[in-house]
């Protein structure tokens, strides 16, 4: 297993963490260094400048790129361990997400074009449990995921932003998913809210990137998902079909128009002109998730069983088959189960380690 390295160095990009400051409910922003020792090893910013935003990301607005550079010269380290670090509370519930943006996914789950969704969900920990049930089929995606330090209203003001580069998690119930998604059209986006949304579906990682040139650094990230020690995903960032520029215009160009469904209503991706600060951005997840659609043998073996067992005279044969790959997907338990532990990974992003528990 390739374990990609840590932290970015300081001409790729600033590397951010939040603490719990000692001035309670304020947050104290770090500068990470290196990691080694099972710590990462951070200048306090907030203890030599005095600020303490809740948005890292506000912190390089205000000191700059070039002084918080020169500054990591010469100011004190010191070690955290991880479990002191937080996730930034600027993270709101409302989020967009886009699907199948690397084409090797795409060919495993059998849709041919990507797509944008909502995505409504508190983000958690990236040291954290994700519930599961015997009604439930969670899988797992790891994406990486970018957020803004202002509001995004145009491509122009896209470029001069200041950009947050972080890890994050896609944890889906494709139960949910197959019997919402329209089978007439996936690529919809229909019924991906419901299957993706809600408590544990959004962990993140400790660390959040600044970079120095965002499409470079983009390049250089590597994305890795591991399942009880088994390597499941691994890929270069590098691979995604729309690049985030690309998704950003996708977004402000249809993102008004109330075209996705979570919980029976109509909503849009956003609700204003721009793209708020609080909204992250999943840029999509490469191949190696559980999910592989539904086969053509498959399709055929139950529709014939949909057609021998008169089953037309209780359902259609899609949602036949539908609920036919969801009970198999149960039997074989190759879903994740309690008590599996998954690891998400990427290249100076960090991990977000997961306990799967299984409620009854």
């Amino acid at each position: 297993m390739i374990v990609p390295s840590a932290i970015a160095p300081l001409e790729e990009g600033l590397t951010l963490a939040q603490i719990s400051s000692d001035e309670a409910p304020l947050m104290d922003t770090l500068l990470v260094m290196e990691e080694h020792g099972g710590k990462v090893w951070a200048i306090n910013l907030s203890e030599a400048f005095d600020f303490r935003p809740d948005d890292p990301l506000d912190f390089v607005a205000e000191i700059g790129v070039s002084t918080l550079r020169t500054f990591a010269e010469t100011g004190r380290r010191k070690g955290y361990h991880y479990s002191e670090l937080r996730v930034s509370p600027v993270l709101g519930r409302n989020h967009i997400a886009a699907g199948t943006n690397y084409t090797a996914h795409r060919e495993e789950t059998d849709i041919n074009s990507g797509f944008l969704f909502p995505k409504i969900s508190t983000p958690s920990s990236f040291n954290s449990t994700v519930r599961t049930s015997p009604s439930i089929l969670m899988d797992y995606e790891v994406e990486l995921c970018v957020r803004f330090q202002a509001p995004v209203f145009n491509v122009w003001n896209f470029e001069e932003v200041i950009k947050g580069v972080f890890l994050c998690g896609d944890m889906s119930d494709r139960a949910e998913l197959l019997r919402k998604i329209n089978t007439d059209n996936p690529a919809s986006g229909i019924g991906f809210t419901d299957a993706k949304s809600g408590d544990d579906r959004f962990p993140v990682g400790p660390f959040t990137v600044v970079p120095t040139d965002w499409r470079m650094f983009v390049n250089s990230v590597s994305l890795y998902t591991q399942v009880n020690g088994e390597q499941r995903q691994f890929s270069s960032a590098a691979k995604m079909v729309k690049k985030i520029d690309e998704i950003v215009i996708d977004i402000l160009k249809t993102g008004k128009n109330a075209n996705w469904v979570y919980q029976d209503k109509s909503l849009p991706l956003i609700h204003q002109d721009y793209i708020a600060k609080d909204m992250a951005i999943l840029t999509g997840t490469p191949e190696g998730v559980i999910f592989n659609g539904i086969s053509t043998w498959s399709k055929m073996l139950w529709g014939t069983q949909w057609a021998l067992s008169f089953g037309f005279l209780e359902s259609t044969a899609v949602k036949y088959v539908i609920e036919r790959t969801i009970e198999e997907g149960f039997e074989s338990k190759r879903y994740l189960q309690g008590g599996d532990k998954v690891v998400l990974g990427g290249t100076y992003l960090g991990r977000i380690v997961l306990d799967i528990e299984a409620s009854p």
